[in-house]
């Protein structure tokens, strides 16, 4: 009952989308999730549109070998292990709308502008990044920092290691983790047609397909590699925030008193 319990209530089962996979209706007293927990994964049914059965299985051939239902292991150690249920394909498909228009993200936003504070330039945030979560978190962090500090805002990286201030901040922000974030810090791959915005070299890394691997180990390895890699995860992160116009977000978000334009 605790499965069925665990499945239904995660963000990756929707009942609409189960029941529409169904050939007949559910047997009387068989909810959708208990359907999926016993019988529906053999079948290969999904849960809901955000979590593929089979996909799982065929990436997971521990998970497949032990004959264990694809969503509960997500759920109980998948997810912490850092596996995933999609593919890139998928991920970059479910956020086009967001990438091909950033503004719908400060739209969404804005929805709630009243729950947010006034800053004003010189005002103190500090944004907190827990020192053994997910290196993207760290990375989050950095970006925001970079982005306040871009529209005047004294901004503080700070982790749970962080001795009080003389200066109560204005604003404290926690970045946290959420359902199935996975993300790269520095892009290294094969020649592709020319990324708008971005230059090989500089904003990622190009090389031919047999040189990755090595490629990979001297940035990783070698102290030289090491400041490179540096370079390109900041210049890459700098770009985002140009590209997204994140300084502007923050500036309209918490509306900032400055000539930020």
């Amino acid at each position: 009952m605790m499965n069925e319990s665990l499945i239904a209530q995660s963000v990756f089962f929707d009942e609409v989308y189960y029941r529409a996979q169904l050939s007949s209706t559910l047997p009387a007293g068989m909810t959708p999730a208990s359907h999926y927990l016993n019988q529906g994964w053999h079948q290969g049914l999904d849960p809901g549109p955000l979590f593929s059965t089979l996909r799982y299985l065929w990436r997971n051939e521990d998970v497949r070998n032990a004959g264990l239902n694809p969503l509960l292991h997500y759920l109980h150690c998948g997810l912490s292990e850092g596996r995933r249920a999609w593919s890139s394909p998928e991920v970059m498909r479910w956020q086009q709308p967001w990438f091909s228009n950033p503004e719908l993200a400060l739209a969404e936003t804005q929805k709630s502008a009243k729950a947010w504070p006034t800053l004003s330039c010189g005002d103190k945030v500090v944004i907190y990044s827990h020192s053994q979560g997910h290196f993207v978190f760290r990375q989050f962090q950095e970006m925001l920092v970079q982005a306040f500090q871009e529209i005047g805002i004294e901004a503080i990286a700070a982790n749970e290691n962080l001795t009080s201030s003389a200066t109560k901040p204005v604003l404290t922000l926690v970045l946290a983790p959420h359902y199935g974030l996975m993300q790269g810090n520095c892009v290294v791959t094969e020649s592709s047609p020319r990324v708008i915005d971005l230059t090989p070299g500089v904003d990622y890394i190009e090389a031919k397909k047999d040189e990755i691997p090595s490629i990979v180990e001297w940035l990783l390895e070698s102290a030289e590699g090491k400041v490179k890699l540096g370079e390109v995860r900041l210049a890459g992160q700098k770009m985002a925030i140009k590209k997204y116009n994140l300084g502007r977000a923050l500036s309209e978000i918490f509306r900032v008193h400055t000539n930020y334009g």
